[in-house]
């Protein structure tokens, strides 16, 4: 008797999960009908690739960003620290 109880809540569960997809993609369809593509809008819009791309080509472009640093230091080593640096220059009382 439970198994069959389960089993027409499993059926009822999955009928409902049909008819939100089914309302959800009737919703994208109408939405894309009026433009509206859903996702992320663009950072960069076609305007702002071609004036970029006319800048580089004739040289107008300002340079490239370089890093702060072009090598970080290697593991462990903290700037601040020297080999004559005493534990209580680093922790003050």
């Amino acid at each position: 008797m439970g198994a069959m109880f389960f089993a027409v809540l499993a059926v009822a569960g999955q009928i409902e999960r049909n008819h939100i997809r089914e309302k959800t993609l009737e919703g994208q369809v109408i939405a894309a009908s009026k433009g509206n593509h859903g996702g992320r809008p663009k950072a960069i819009d076609d305007d702002m690739l071609t004036s970029q791309g006319r800048d580089r080509r004739s040289g107008t472009a300002p340079p490239p960003r370089a890093a702060a640093s072009a090598t970080p230091p290697p593991r462990g080593v903290r700037p601040w620290m020297t080999p004559d640096t005493s534990v209580e220059d680093v922790y003050p009382a």
